[in-house]
Protein backbone atom coordinates (compact mmCIF):
# COMPACT_ATOMS: atom_id res chain seq x y z
CA UNK A 1 0.00 0.00 0.00
CA UNK A 2 1.03 3.61 -1.11
CA UNK A 3 1.26 6.23 1.81
CA UNK A 4 -2.04 8.16 0.71
CA UNK A 5 -3.91 4.91 1.09
CA UNK A 6 -2.64 4.08 4.50
CA UNK A 7 -4.12 8.05 5.00
CA UNK A 8 -7.42 7.11 4.10
CA UNK A 9 -7.46 3.68 5.52
CA UNK A 10 -8.88 5.30 8.61
CA UNK A 11 -11.92 6.65 7.19
CA UNK A 12 -12.46 3.33 5.90
CA UNK A 13 -12.64 2.09 9.37
CA UNK A 14 -14.26 5.01 10.75
CA UNK A 15 -16.32 3.11 13.35
CA UNK A 16 -14.11 0.07 13.70
CA UNK A 17 -12.61 0.00 17.73
CA UNK A 18 -11.38 -3.80 17.08
CA UNK A 19 -8.32 -5.35 14.75
CA UNK A 20 -5.05 -3.94 14.36
CA UNK A 21 -3.90 -1.00 12.79
CA UNK A 22 -0.20 -0.61 11.79
CA UNK A 23 2.72 1.97 12.67
CA UNK A 24 2.44 3.30 8.61
CA UNK A 25 -1.77 3.55 9.03
CA UNK A 26 -1.67 5.44 12.13
CA UNK A 27 1.27 7.91 11.10
CA UNK A 28 0.29 8.85 7.30
CA UNK A 29 -3.30 9.62 8.83
CA UNK A 30 -2.25 11.63 11.08
CA UNK A 31 0.03 13.59 8.63
CA UNK A 32 -2.94 14.07 6.58
CA UNK A 33 -5.23 15.27 9.01
CA UNK A 34 -2.56 17.25 10.50
CA UNK A 35 -1.21 19.47 7.45
CA UNK A 36 -5.27 19.44 6.18
CA UNK A 37 -6.61 21.18 9.29
CA UNK A 38 -3.38 23.48 9.10
CA UNK A 39 -4.15 24.29 5.73
CA UNK A 40 -7.56 25.05 6.49
CA UNK A 41 -6.54 27.10 9.57
CA UNK A 42 -3.99 29.19 7.37
CA UNK A 43 -6.97 29.71 4.42
CA UNK A 44 -9.10 31.07 7.56
CA UNK A 45 -7.22 33.62 8.71
CA UNK A 46 -5.94 34.42 5.33
CA UNK A 47 -9.55 35.12 4.28
CA UNK A 48 -11.22 35.33 7.49
CA UNK A 49 -14.37 33.99 6.13
CA UNK A 50 -16.97 32.72 8.39
CA UNK A 51 -17.58 29.49 5.98
CA UNK A 52 -13.48 28.52 5.77
CA UNK A 53 -14.04 28.47 9.98
CA UNK A 54 -17.34 26.64 9.92
CA UNK A 55 -15.51 24.30 7.65
CA UNK A 56 -12.85 23.57 9.98
CA UNK A 57 -15.15 22.98 13.30
CA UNK A 58 -16.67 20.16 10.95
CA UNK A 59 -13.37 19.00 9.70
CA UNK A 60 -12.21 18.80 12.83
CA UNK A 61 -15.19 17.27 14.71
CA UNK A 62 -14.94 14.85 11.78
CA UNK A 63 -11.64 13.62 12.63
CA UNK A 64 -12.55 12.30 16.62
CA UNK A 65 -14.18 8.93 15.75
CA UNK A 66 -11.20 7.82 13.06
CA UNK A 67 -8.74 9.61 15.66
CA UNK A 68 -10.11 7.67 18.45
CA UNK A 69 -10.23 4.46 16.49
CA UNK A 70 -6.98 3.96 14.77
CA UNK A 71 -5.13 4.30 17.93
CA UNK A 72 -7.26 2.09 19.57
CA UNK A 73 -6.20 -0.18 16.62
CA UNK A 74 -2.29 0.57 17.17
CA UNK A 75 -2.79 -0.67 20.89
CA UNK A 76 -4.31 -3.80 19.93
CA UNK A 77 -1.04 -4.14 17.31
CA UNK A 78 0.93 -3.89 20.50
CA UNK A 79 -1.13 -6.07 22.40
CA UNK A 80 -2.73 -3.74 24.54
CA UNK A 81 -6.39 -2.75 25.16
CA UNK A 82 -7.74 0.32 24.30
CA UNK A 83 -8.38 1.12 27.57
CA UNK A 84 -5.01 2.95 27.58
CA UNK A 85 -6.00 5.62 25.12
CA UNK A 86 -8.95 5.95 28.13
CA UNK A 87 -6.25 6.55 30.54
CA UNK A 88 -4.44 8.97 28.45
CA UNK A 89 -7.13 11.41 27.95
CA UNK A 90 -7.71 11.15 31.72
CA UNK A 91 -4.39 12.45 32.26
CA UNK A 92 -5.48 15.25 30.30
CA UNK A 93 -8.02 16.13 31.94
CA UNK A 94 -6.66 15.62 35.21
CA UNK A 95 -4.07 18.11 33.58
CA UNK A 96 -6.86 21.14 32.83
CA UNK A 97 -7.59 20.47 36.37
CA UNK A 98 -4.39 21.28 37.95
CA UNK A 99 -4.31 24.12 36.08
CA UNK A 100 -7.71 26.00 36.58
CA UNK A 101 -6.88 25.63 40.13
CA UNK A 102 -3.82 27.06 40.12
CA UNK A 103 -5.01 29.82 38.27
CA UNK A 104 -7.66 30.48 41.34
CA UNK A 105 -4.52 29.89 43.85
CA UNK A 106 -2.34 32.64 42.03
CA UNK A 107 -6.04 35.01 42.36
CA UNK A 108 -5.85 34.18 45.89
CA UNK A 109 -2.31 34.87 46.36
CA UNK A 110 -0.64 31.78 47.13
CA UNK A 111 2.06 31.39 44.29
CA UNK A 112 3.63 28.12 46.48
CA UNK A 113 0.49 26.18 45.68
CA UNK A 114 0.12 27.70 42.23
CA UNK A 115 3.62 26.83 41.13
CA UNK A 116 2.59 23.30 41.85
CA UNK A 117 -0.35 22.90 40.26
CA UNK A 118 1.75 24.10 37.17
CA UNK A 119 4.38 21.63 37.46
CA UNK A 120 1.91 18.53 37.57
CA UNK A 121 0.16 20.46 34.64
CA UNK A 122 3.54 20.42 32.26
CA UNK A 123 4.52 16.79 33.37
CA UNK A 124 1.30 15.53 32.36
CA UNK A 125 1.20 17.93 29.40
CA UNK A 126 4.53 16.76 28.18
CA UNK A 127 5.02 13.66 29.91
CA UNK A 128 2.08 12.14 28.35
CA UNK A 129 2.55 12.73 24.50
CA UNK A 130 6.02 11.45 24.74
CA UNK A 131 4.88 8.50 26.42
CA UNK A 132 2.08 8.11 23.40
CA UNK A 133 4.72 8.79 20.55
CA UNK A 134 7.03 6.13 21.93
CA UNK A 135 4.43 2.72 21.76
CA UNK A 136 2.83 4.32 18.60
CA UNK A 137 6.43 4.03 17.08
CA UNK A 138 6.95 0.89 18.85
CA UNK A 139 6.76 -2.72 16.28
CA UNK A 140 3.60 -4.93 16.50
CA UNK A 141 3.93 -7.40 18.71
CA UNK A 142 3.74 -11.08 17.68
CA UNK A 143 2.48 -11.95 14.04
CA UNK A 144 -1.01 -13.23 15.76
CA UNK A 145 -2.01 -11.75 18.73
CA UNK A 146 -5.52 -11.63 20.78
CA UNK A 147 -6.89 -8.62 18.88
CA UNK A 148 -5.70 -10.51 15.44
CA UNK A 149 -3.51 -11.02 13.21
CA UNK A 150 -0.65 -8.77 12.04
CA UNK A 151 -1.79 -6.17 9.27
CA UNK A 152 1.64 -5.88 7.39
CA UNK A 153 1.47 -9.47 6.55
CA UNK A 154 -1.62 -8.59 4.45
CA UNK A 155 0.45 -5.98 2.50
CA UNK A 156 3.64 -8.04 1.84
CA UNK A 157 4.44 -10.33 -0.90
CA UNK A 158 5.01 -13.12 1.76
CA UNK A 159 1.94 -15.03 2.31
CA UNK A 160 -0.34 -14.63 5.29
CA UNK A 161 0.97 -16.35 8.32
CA UNK A 162 4.06 -17.61 9.21
CA UNK A 163 3.57 -20.96 8.62
CA UNK A 164 2.95 -20.63 5.56
CA UNK A 165 6.70 -19.65 4.57
CA UNK A 166 7.64 -22.78 4.96
CA UNK A 167 6.12 -24.78 1.66
CA UNK A 168 3.49 -27.28 3.16
CA UNK A 169 4.52 -30.71 1.76
CA UNK A 170 2.18 -32.71 -0.11
CA UNK A 171 0.80 -35.66 1.41
CA UNK A 172 1.58 -38.86 0.12
CA UNK A 173 -0.85 -41.63 -0.35
CA UNK A 174 -0.27 -44.89 0.93
CA UNK A 175 0.10 -47.41 -1.99
CA UNK A 176 -0.95 -50.68 -0.63
CA UNK A 177 -4.50 -50.90 1.00
CA UNK A 178 -5.65 -47.11 0.58
CA UNK A 179 -8.56 -45.66 2.73
CA UNK A 180 -10.20 -43.03 -0.12
CA UNK A 181 -12.82 -42.48 3.25
CA UNK A 182 -10.34 -41.10 5.99
CA UNK A 183 -7.87 -38.39 4.61
CA UNK A 184 -4.46 -38.32 5.82
CA UNK A 185 -3.78 -36.23 9.14
CA UNK A 186 -0.84 -33.86 6.72
CA UNK A 187 -3.87 -33.48 4.25
CA UNK A 188 -6.36 -32.20 7.10
CA UNK A 189 -3.58 -29.92 8.98
CA UNK A 190 -2.72 -28.29 5.71
CA UNK A 191 -6.32 -27.84 4.06
CA UNK A 192 -7.13 -25.98 8.09
CA UNK A 193 -4.14 -23.98 7.70
CA UNK A 194 -5.53 -23.09 4.44
CA UNK A 195 -8.81 -22.18 5.53
CA UNK A 196 -7.61 -20.24 8.45
CA UNK A 197 -5.59 -17.78 5.96
CA UNK A 198 -8.63 -17.72 3.40
CA UNK A 199 -10.71 -16.30 6.41
CA UNK A 200 -7.70 -13.99 7.53
CA UNK A 201 -7.46 -12.58 3.79
CA UNK A 202 -11.36 -12.22 3.62
CA UNK A 203 -11.05 -10.21 6.58
CA UNK A 204 -8.00 -7.70 5.72
CA UNK A 205 -9.77 -6.77 2.20
CA UNK A 206 -12.94 -6.22 3.79
CA UNK A 207 -11.02 -3.97 6.63
CA UNK A 208 -9.65 -2.38 3.24
CA UNK A 209 -6.21 -3.27 3.52
CA UNK A 210 -5.19 -5.05 0.48
CA UNK A 211 -7.23 -3.98 -2.55
CA UNK A 212 -9.53 -6.40 -4.83
CA UNK A 213 -6.18 -7.21 -7.32
CA UNK A 214 -4.18 -8.52 -4.50
CA UNK A 215 -6.81 -10.18 -2.46
CA UNK A 216 -7.53 -12.52 -5.94
CA UNK A 217 -3.94 -12.96 -6.42
CA UNK A 218 -3.80 -14.05 -2.72
CA UNK A 219 -6.51 -15.96 -2.97
CA UNK A 220 -5.59 -18.11 -5.47
CA UNK A 221 -2.25 -19.26 -4.71
CA UNK A 222 -3.89 -19.70 -1.46
CA UNK A 223 -6.88 -22.53 -2.97
CA UNK A 224 -3.36 -23.72 -5.53
CA UNK A 225 -2.28 -25.13 -2.36
CA UNK A 226 -5.39 -27.46 -1.21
Amino acid sequence: MNPFQYAILPFKRYFDFSGRSSRSELWWFFLFTTLSGYLLQFISFATLSPIIAILLIIWTLFLMIPQISVQVRRLHDLNRSGLWLLMFYGLYFLAAIFIFFGIILIEMGNFGGSGMMIILFLVICIGVPIWQIVWYCLPPVDQDNRFGPNPLLMSASSPLSPASATPQPKATRVSQNPVPSAPLASETTSSASVNDRLRDLNKMYEDGLIDEKEFKSKKKKLLDEL
